[in-house]
């Protein structure tokens, strides 16, 4: 798969990607591990299991465009990646190419974080969801909740590409976030819910891990088949 840049699509360039089992909270014990080429590209060997491979992958460092960076330095041009939790959805159950996946760079989270309001907690950690329909294209109209957000958390929806803490759902781009979600060390389950406006039915659930400065996102949430 590729990982780029959310705001130019650049290539992230040698980040460091590990892939996790989802009981493995802190990934202390990668499945694989490899690193982002020049193109963004990685490629990891993970095991299907019975329903697919249900874990996820860790990314951080590397540098943006293949500018001079690493983790430890400012945000700006080359800025790296914001330490990233990204999970395959639907699950991976076969080879091949799993497509560009848009991450934060460190400077991005500071900007979209100052265009909330919002203060960001090193102690707590950020979740971003995806909703899609049946066809696996992006949706309009759907909210979203997590069971652990407090008075803390700040949520917002992407509305025009800009981010609006009074929206209630998505916009054609299917992408609502959460800002400083109470989390713990090294990580902690949490329960995303989505629920479609327009057709007034539940999407289902998804649990991930969130941890501690980190961005926890998915590439879909796919509504549940219906009957």
């Amino acid at each position: 798969m590729t990982f780029v840049d959310f705001s130019t699509e650049e290539p992230f360039v040698g980040s460091a990607v590990k892939a996790c089992d989802k009981l493995d909270y802190s990934c202390s014990s990668p499945i694989d591990r490899s690193t982002t080429d020049a193109t963004g590209l990685v490629t990891l060997s993970v095991p299907p299991g019975l329903a697919g491979f249900d874990g996820y992958l860790d990314v951080t460092g590397g540098e943006l465009a293949g500018t001079a960076s690493d983790a430890g330095s400012d945000a700006g041009a080359g800025a790296p990646v914001f330490p990233a939790i990204w999970y395959p959805v639907p699950y991976v159950v076969a080879d091949g190419w799993r497509g560009r996946t848009v991450l934060v760079a460190q400077d991005e989270f500071a900007q979209l974080a100052m265009a909330t309001g919002t203060s960001p907690d090193a102690t707590r950690g950020q979740v971003a969801l995806n909703a899609a329909d049946c066809l696996f294209t992006p949706a309009a109209g759907v909210s979203f909740s997590l069971d652990s957000a407090d008075s803390q958390t700040v949520s917002y929806y992407l509305i025009g590409g800009v981010p609006v803490t009074s929206a209630k759902a998505t916009d054609g781009s299917g992408i609502g976030a959460f800002l400083n979600v109470p989390t713990s060390a090294p990580a902690r389950l949490v329960v995303a819910s989505a629920f479609s406006t327009a057709a007034g039915k539940s999407m289902g659930s998804l649990t991930f891990v969130v941890r501690p400065g980190t961005f926890t996102t998915s590439s879909l949430f796919p509504p549940l088949p219906q009957p």
